[in-house]
């Protein structure tokens, strides 16, 4: 699922770009439909009457109304009602054409025990190089060891089939399983026994997948190794290098926001120091200083009203309300946010105040962080009494 915008629900034209430059990649269209809150819905689609397969003929309405609409993305099925979709958006979106990797020679099972629902898994082995695997699960009332191959895999979604194997029980049993569920060295070695290393069209092939699959840093590596193998063709993929480097630089910062907003601000400091540098854009270049300096200024000052808070413990006169409040301070140093941050501005603009006892000072501190900072008061009693509500509720 997507969101659309102004022109989201086109296939973006970078990226594109990017598929296309290595080994001229074939564009088709795929299916998908807008959603009314902006989520487009790709896969392949079909209109039903009804969810269940048990369905009664009305002798009263000549034609049944197939207002759901069931999209199949080859991991997930979404059901939805055509009435909140776009009427008259266009159900087509551009799309490059996903990379397939058939293994052949698996041996999967064709005539045997069709399984058609497990229980939870017992035992699971690593897929091996070769993409096989060995599980134990419930099947019916005994427990069953099923032994699996990778036999596709696409950039979204990898099918994985029981195998038959010698002196053991043979199931059939069609599976998918979340392509970056597979850690990146195991799909690796998985893929390059499918290919000749010496035959470039094939090793562009491990390229245009992980495009695909928006794991740019791989991609860049593979085309990396393949310039050095072949370098006479360095003229033809050495745009493509930089737009992948500059790619991998551009979701390396929108992981670094997610890690900054969700409190994760030593982290997103860290990546950020780590950020590459060299070949990127002037624009990305100064987002990155901008997000570096924006982190350090949160990361400084979320440290020093946390201490600054601490301090005041140590002066309290209410012990109580110390011991009420220990908990609130931690959390505080584990989930300020630039969000959270600006519940403590009352807080952070009195904590000086002459007039103010260390006790109201620290009511200040754990009232804004509970209801805010227009909400903020100095009065002991409300904040022992919300603190206890607070622990209550929970």
């Amino acid at each position: 699922m997507r969101r659309a915008n102004s022109a989201s629900w086109l296939f973006p034209v970078g990226l594109l770009a990017l598929v296309a430059v290595i080994a001229g990649a074939v564009v088709a269209r795929g299916e998908g439909v807008i959603m009314l809150d902006g989520r487009v819905m790709e896969g392949k689609l079909a209109r039903i009457p009804s969810m269940t397969n048990k369905q009664k003929a009305d002798p009263h309405q000549a034609v049944q109304t197939k207002n759901i609409y069931l999209c199949d993305d080859g991991l997930h099925r979404y059901f939805f009602p055509t009435t909140q979709t776009v009427r008259n958006a266009p159900l087509v979106t551009g799309a490059d054409t996903p990379e397939r990797f058939i293994l052949k020679n698996q041996g999967v099972a064709t005539t045997a025990p069709v399984v058609t629902s497990v229980g939870v898994y017992t035992k699971v082995t690593p897929f091996d190089e070769f993409g096989k695997r060995k599980i134990s699960t419930p099947l019916g009332r005994k427990q069953a060891t099923v032994y699996q191959g990778i036999t596709e895999i696409t950039p979204t979604w990898t099918k994985v089939e029981a195998l038959a194997v010698k002196d053991s029980p043979s199931y059939v049993w069609d599976q998918r399983i979340a392509t970056n569920s597979i850690p990146h060295e195991l799909l690796d070695k998985i893929l390059r026994k499918q290919i000749d290393p010496k035959n470039v069209e094939q090793r562009l092939k491990i390229v245009r997948l992980y495009i695909q699959m928006e794991r740019y840093n791989e991609a860049r590596a593979d085309l990396l190794a393949i310039i050095k193998d072949f370098p006479d063709r360095k003229e033809d993929f050495s745009r493509t290098e930089r737009e992948l480097r500059q790619r991998y630089a551009l979701r390396a910062l929108s992981e670094i926001k997610n890690r900054r907003d969700a409190g994760q601000h030593q982290l997103a400091l860290a990546m950020l120091e780590q950020f590459p540098t060299q070949g990127m854009p002037g624009e990305v270049l100064a987002e990155v200083s901008s997000e570096l300096q924006r982190t350090r200024t949160l990361y400084a000052d979320a440290k020093a009203l946390v201490d600054q808070l601490g301090g005041l413990m140590d002066k309290a006169v209410d012990r109580g309300l110390v011991d009420k409040v220990k908990s609130i301070r931690d959390e505080m140093q584990n989930e300020m946010t630039f969000n959270t941050l600006q519940r403590l501005s009352a807080f952070k603009r009195l904590a000086d105040d002459p007039k103010l006892t260390p006790d109201e000072k620290i009511s200040l501190a754990i009232t804004g962080w509970l209801l805010g900072a227009d909400e903020a008061v100095t009065d002991v009693k409300a904040c022992v009494t919300l603190v206890d509500i607070r622990d209550q509720a929970r």
